[in-house]
C-alpha cells in the first residue's frame, strides 16, 4: 500500500525539488523577490497538477493494482490493501506542498523552519502508532503519517506566505515561468527511475534463487536504503542551496574548493561506517537472527550479503553528493549517463554471477554497478565541480584502499591489513594537501570572485 505511492513520491516529487533550487535561489537573490514568489507558484501549480493527476489515478485504478502485489490472499487481505493504497494516495497528492513548500524554504535561506516541518511526520506517526495500535492496527500507522505530511505541509505554506511566497495553486498556471527548471526535471525523473530500477532487477534475481532468497536480500538493502536516504535529506536540505548560491553567485574558486572538501569528507565518513559494518555486522546479525528459526548458518550467510553489500554505502553517497551539484548546475543529464551505465553493469554481473555464487552474486553486481557510476559521475563532473585530475584520482584512490582493507579483514591477513591501513593514510595526507594548495588558489584571487558576485547580484 505503501510502495507504489512513495515510488511515485521518490520519482516525480523529489527531483522538483533539486531542480528548482538553483533557479529560485537565482530569482531571489537567496532570498525572495516578485520574480521568485511568482516562480514559487507556478511551481506548486505544477507539482498540484501533477501529484494530482497521479494520485487520482491509484484511487480509481487500485482494485486493479493491489492484487498484483496480494495475490494469493484472502478476499479480506485484498480489501484491506485496496483500502490502504486509497489513503495512501493522501501522502502522494500532499507532497507537493511538502517538497515545495520545503525547498523554497531551503532556497531562501530558512533551513530551521524546513526541517522542523519534516520532523513532524515521523514524530505524529510515532505518537499514533503508540496511541492508537492495539485498536486501529496498521490504519494508526496511516492515520499518523497522512496527519504529520498534513502538519508539514501547513507549517510550509504558513512560513512561505510570511517570508511573501505564496503556495496557492493558480490554475491554469503560469507554467511558461518554469522554461529553466522543464529539462532538468525531466532528467532528474529518469534519474530517479533508473535508481528505482534497480531494486526489481536485483529482487527479480532473488526470486530465482532458493526459498527465503527474497526475503533476505530485501532486508540487507534497506540498510544501504537507509543511509542513502539519509544522505540524500541532509544534502537536499543544506548542499543543494549552498551549491546553488555559489552557482548563481559565480564564486567559482569556493565552490571547487567546498566541493573537494565535503565530497572528500563525506566519502571517507562512509568508508568509516562501511568499513566498521563490514568488521561487526556478521556477530550483529548472527546475535540478532540466530534462534528457533534460523540456524546459525543462514545468520552466517545474511551476515555475509549485508558485509559485501555494505561496500557501496561510499558509492551512494558519493553519487548522491554529485547528482546535487549537477542539478543545481544543470548538467542531469550526466547523472543520467552514470545511472544508466551502473544498472547496466549491475543487470550484466547478475546474469553472469548470480547462477554461481546466489546472493553473494547480486550483493557484488551492486557494489559494481555503484562504483562505475560514481567513478563515472567524478570524472564526468570534473570540471564544473573545479577539480583537477590528482583531486579526481585521490578520491578513486581512497575507495581503493577501502577494497584492500576489506579484503585482508575477510581474509584475516595482517599484511594486507597494515599495507591498506599505511595507504589510506598516505592518500588522506595527499587529499588534505591538495584541499590546502586549492585554498591558497583562492585566497590569491579573492577579487575576481567578489567582483562576479557583485555582477551576479
Amino acid at each position: 500500500a505503501s510502495m507504489i505511492p512513495m515510488f511515485l513520491v521518490g520519482v516525480l516529487v523529489l527531483p522538483l525539488a533539486d531542480a528548482m533550487t538553483a533557479p529560485l535561489i537565482q530569482a531571489g537573490g537567496g532570498g525572495v523577490s516578485e520574480e521568485a514568489a511568482r516562480l514559487a507558484r507556478s511551481l506548486i501549480s505544477f507539482a498540484a497538477t501533477v501529484v494530482g493527476v497521479a494520485a487520482v489515478g491509484l484511487v480509481a485504478a487500485a482494485d486493479w493494482i493491489a492484487p498484483w502485489f496480494v495475490s494469493g490472499q484472502t478476499p479480506h487481505d485484498l480489501d484491506e490493501a485496496v483500502t490502504m493504497l486509497r489513503w495512501f494516495s493522501a501522502l502522494l497528492a500532499l507532497s507537493a506542498w511538502t517538497v515545495v513548500g520545503n525547498g523554497v524554504l531551503n532556497a531562501v535561506n530558512r533551513p530551521l523552519a524546513a526541517s522542523i516541518a519534516q520532523l513532524c511526520v515521523p514524530v505524529v506517526t510515532i505518537v499514533s502508532i503508540l496511541a492508537w495500535s492495539e485498536t486501529l492496527g496498521l490504519r494508526a500507522a496511516i492515520a499518523g503519517m497522512i496527519a504529520g505530511t498534513f502538519l508539514n505541509a501547513s507549517i510550509a505554506w504558513y512560513v512561505t506566505s510570511r517570508a511573501g511566497a505564496s503556495l496557492v495553486p493558480l490554475f491554469p498556471g503560469r507554467w511558461s515561468d518554469l522554461s529553466s527548471v522543464y529539462r532538468n526535471y525531466i532528467m532528474l525523473v529518469i534519474v530517479a527511475l533508473l535508481v528505482g530500477l534497480t531494486i526489481p532487477i536485483n529482487l527479480a534475481f532473488a526470486a530465482r534463487l532458493e526459498p527465503g532468497a527474497v526475503t533476505a536480500w530485501a532486508l540487507g538493502g534497506k540498510l544501504v536504503q537507509l543511509l542513502a536516504g539519509l544522505a540524500a535529506v541532509a544534502s537536499a536540505a543544506v548542499l543543494t542551496p549552498h551549491f546553488g548560491r555559489l552557482l548563481a553567485f559565480r564564486r567559482s574558486s569556493q565552490l571547487a574548493g567546498d566541493v573537494y572538501f565535503i565530497v572528500t569528507v563525506c566519502t571517507w565518513l562512509s568508508i568509516l561506517m562501511a568499513l566498521v559494518l563490514f568488521a561487526f555486522l556478521e556477530p550483529l546479525v548472527l546475535a540478532l537472527f540466530q534462534g528457533a528459526e534460523n540456524s546459525e548458518g543462514q545468520a552466517s550467510h545474511l551476515a555475509g550479503i549485508l558485509r559485501v553489500g555494505s561496500l557501496q554505502i561510499p558509492f551512494v553517497v558519493a553519487m548522491t553528493l554529485i547528482i546535487k551539484i549537477a542539478a543545481v548546475s544543470r548538467q542531469s543529464s550526466r547523472a543520467v549517463a552514470a545511472v544508466a551505465i551502473g544498472v547496466a553493469i549491475n543487470l550484466m554481473l547478475n546474469v553472469l554471477l548470480v547462477p554461481v555464487y546466489g546472493l553473494y552474486g547480486i550483493a557484488v553486481s551492486t557494489v559494481a554497478g555503484s562504483a562505475s557510476s560514481a567513478t563515472y559521475m567524478i570524472i564526468t563532473m570534473r570540471r564544473h565541480c573545479g577539480l583537477d585530475w590528482a583531486q579526481v584520482l585521490l578520491l578513486n584512490g581512497s575507495w581503493l584502499t577501502m577494497f584492500g582493507l576489506a579484503v585482508g579483514l575477510s581474509y584475516q591477513n595482517s599484511a594486507a591489513i597494515a599495507v591498506a591501513c599505511i595507504s589510506m593514510l598516505v592518500v588522506l595526507a595527499a587529499q588534505w594537501h591538495a584541499w590546502q594548495r586549492g585554498g591558497e588558489s583562492s585566497l590569491r584571487h579573492p577579487i575576481a570572485d567578489s567582483k562576479t558576485a557583485e555582477l551576479a547580484a
